[in-house]
């Protein structure tokens, strides 16, 4: 029992191999298979750290990850190429009348997927 608490068994496996009830397990072994299991996780750890130290590049990537709290950090730019067109809608005899509407209409650059079709309109 103590055997499979170190190598992270759970109750039900526990129970199956030793023949018994996992409530019997809960109620008379709880401590001992408790301890056995932190027990079992501190010698996975010290044999983690011992391969980082000797030079196993994937443990330390890893204890780097979960113990340091390292990640891999992905950059991702997305450059947005916009031209803006004024449009100024004086007329052309110098009587704006209040007509005046520099209103800009944003022209998608090329290769965007937008077709002259799919341009807002002025």
């Amino acid at each position: 029992m103590i055997k499979l608490a170190k190598i992270g068994c759970p109750y039900s496996e526990i129970a199956a191999v030793c023949e018994c009830d996992k409530s019997t397990l809960s109620r008379r072994f709880a401590t001992v298979i408790k301890e056995a299991a932190e027990h079992g996780k501190s010698s996975l750890r010290h044999a983690m750290w011992t391969a980082a130290l000797g030079g196993n590049v994937s443990q330390q990537i890893f204890l780097s990850k979960n113990v340091l709290g390292y990640s891999d950090k992905a950059e991702v730019k997305q450059q947005s190429h916009q031209i803006v067109i004024m449009q100024d809608e004086t007329p052309t005899n110098g009587n704006n009348g209040g007509t005046h509407n520099p209103e800009p209409d944003a022209v998608p650059a090329k290769g965007s997927g937008l077709g002259a079709a799919d341009k807002p309109s002025a």
